[in-house]
């Protein structure tokens, strides 16, 4: 992948989420996840990229997130793991998984010392971007939310804003109620300050700031289309973030 205009950025994004079996089995657990390796210190995750199950229920993929983490350690050198194919496992909510193995391994090879992790939202919260740092448990708060305000987003928009509002997307919040990073449960983001011993922080995107383009299935009896404008703001974003993080180490 390469940097180029804002249409060749979104057609790379687009062809590597093609590659992806949301909802087939790999043949192995192992040949379901990918890990990229990278030299920067940072590593992105995306649990949720393709379907995944929890307490006996499957749960739908959240698009793009593995898109984004691998043109982002593309371009920056960092490291990746996430899901290719769908999961008989919550790597995001199960203490213990075989996805958490493999992260764990992948960040001690790469002197990993920052966890990203990626997920997707839905429109109906109100916001385009939720940040969660287990309240400042798993990194600066402060420092995380600067690279998405310098990017476009907006922390002081008004609290309740409707889905349908059209500014709605451009509204990020720190440590939500719903997206604390990981207060209550055994998040990827609580994994790697627990576990690893390494800074952290969870990223969830509303589909309009991440999703190129979802056709019509059987979940969705409509073609979707996130606003480029919004994405494009979500990847400059954690661009942003990436590097500095590096630059304060």
């Amino acid at each position: 992948m390469s940097i180029g205009t804002e249409d060749e950025r979104f057609q790379c994004l687009l062809d590597f989420e093609r590659t992806l079996n949301y909802r087939g089995y790999p043949v192995t657990p192992d040949r379901g996840i990918q890990c990229i390796e990278g030299d920067l210190p940072v590593l992105l995750s995306a649990a949720h990229s393709c379907a995944h199950k929890r307490s006996g229920m499957m749960k739908m993929e959240e698009e793009f997130t593995a898109a984004i983490a691998c043109y982002l350690a593309d371009q920056l050198g960092c490291s990746a793991i996430f899901l290719r194919s769908a999961c008989d496992e919550d790597p995001n909510y199960q203490k213990n998984s075989h996805y958490k193995d493999k992260l764990g391994a992948l960040a001690k090879r790469c002197g990993a010392r920052f966890v990203i992790d990626l997920h997707g939202m839905i429109n109906r919260h109100g916001m385009g971007v939720a940040l969660g740092t287990m309240n400042d448990r798993a990194c600066c708060g402060a420092r995380v939310l600067q690279p998405f305000v310098e990017a476009g987003f907006e922390s002081t928009l008004e609290s309740q804003l409707s889905a349908r509002h059209p500014q709605a997307w451009r509204r990020v919040v720190l440590n939500h109620s719903r997206f604390t990073g990981g207060l209550r449960s055994h998040t990827i983001t609580r994994f790697a300050v627990e576990q690893l011993g390494l800074a952290a922080v969870q990223v969830e995107l509303a589909s309009i700031c991440r999703v190129i383009y979802s056709a019509p299935g059987e979940d969705w009896p409509q073609a979707y289309a996130g606003l480029p404008r919004a994405i494009s703001r979500s990847v400059d974003a954690l661009r942003g973030l990436a590097l500095d993080v590096v630059r304060g180490m």
